[in-house]
């Protein structure tokens, strides 16, 4: 297998295609997401819009880079090692979206652990791989050559620092998350499922991120005169910006789906009872629960009426930090353990 340039404008191809591959998912991802959730909170509805925003601008230019590599530049080697405009739309971006995703994640550990000591040190791990990133950008700029970028000592130093506190910072988010979560279950089927759910969610995201985190650092100091580390870099903000839209995105309910949990209920001749992809109670006079015909308090469900008429939360969700703000449900007063408002 041939190596240098050649080599790695194979490996330029691949990454521009998983590139734009990842950009339409999290283009899906996002117009469920507008479909979905219109009452979540405007400060979640400010990150997800703008870390999507941020995406577009940095598919732009990397296309623009692909034109001149493969295009423009076919056949001129020179234009495989040039950095063109990967010093700001791989380190910067990946920093910017990097701590926007963790940051959404240790905003969600304060409210499960009511803590600010684990979720302030969250954060100072992602500024420090964030302002890692910027300086990676600014060196990059000053170096212009990807082959050559390795052999500069303190380009080395801040890739090292920049991949590896991303690493530990979504190693760290996903073992907090997942204790966290633990220690919220309730035991009844209803929440226990949630529960699940989102500690699969939480170290599956996790550990796809800190895996590129790791790969990316580990092939810059492997390989130094090949390029190679250019691949996962170039995806890493795609996959931090997907993790945060796959785990808003996981409070869709799928009717007539496959659910972990179902239960049917009388819904006051709305339209359908069972094959909901939801766990759910049905709340009749004096607030008792009718779903399984005993005489129960709902609190002790996990699901507490906020106000006599239609309004709802649920206490576990809203220490999640998951959950859409209204949480009206019609005249049969559904308390939807997962949709909750998001407080």
């Amino acid at each position: 297998m041939p190596s240098g340039p050649s080599t790695g404008g194979y490996l330029q191809i691949v990454a521009y295609l998983l590139h734009w591959g990842l950009f339409g998912t999290l283009s899906v991802q996002t117009y469920l997401y507008y479909l979905a959730f219109p009452n979540d909170r405007r400060t979640v509805k400010c990150i997800v819009y703008g870390i999507f925003i941020i995406e577009v601008v940095q598919t732009i230019l990397v296309t623009h880079d692909a034109f001149s590599i493969f295009g423009y530049g076919f056949g001129n080697f020179d234009s495989l090692t040039n950095v063109h405009l990967d010093w700001f739309t791989v380190p910067v971006m990946s920093g910017v979206v990097a701590f926007a995703g963790q940051a959404f994640y240790a905003y969600r550990i304060g409210i499960l652990s009511r803590s600010k000591m684990v979720p302030s040190l969250i954060l100072l791990v992602s500024l420090v791989s964030s302002v890692a990133a910027f300086m990676t950008g600014v060196y990059s700029f000053q170096i212009g050559n990807v082959i050559t970028l390795a052999q500069s000592s303190k380009t080395s130093i801040v890739v090292g620092i920049w991949c590896g506190a991303a690493a530990l910072g979504d190693i760290a988010i996903a073992v907090c998350m997942t204790y966290y979560l633990s220690h919220r279950d309730s035991g009844y089927s209803s929440t226990h499922s949630i529960v699940a759910k989102y500690i699969r969610l939480t170290i599956e995201t996790g550990s796809v991120t800190a895996l590129i985190a790791l790969l990316n650092v580990i092939l810059f100091f492997a390989f130094p005169g090949k390029g190679y580390y250019g691949t996962p870099a170039l995806l890493m903000p795609k996959l931090y910006a997907n993790t945060v839209l796959v785990v808003l995105n996981a409070r869709m309910k799928i009717l007539g789906g496959r659910g972990v949990y179902t239960s049917t209920f009388d819904d006051g001749g709305l339209g359908g009872s069972g094959g909901r992809l939801r766990t759910s109670a049905w709340v009749g006079q004096g607030g008792h629960c009718k779903t399984c015909q005993c005489n129960h308090d709902l609190e002790s469900l996990t699901t507490r009426i906020q106000s006599s008429d239609t309004k709802v939360t649920t206490p576990m969700t809203m220490r999640f930090g998951l959950g859409s703000e209204g949480g009206w449900a019609p005249e049969g007063r559904h308390a939807s353990a997962e949709n909750a408002r998001f407080e």
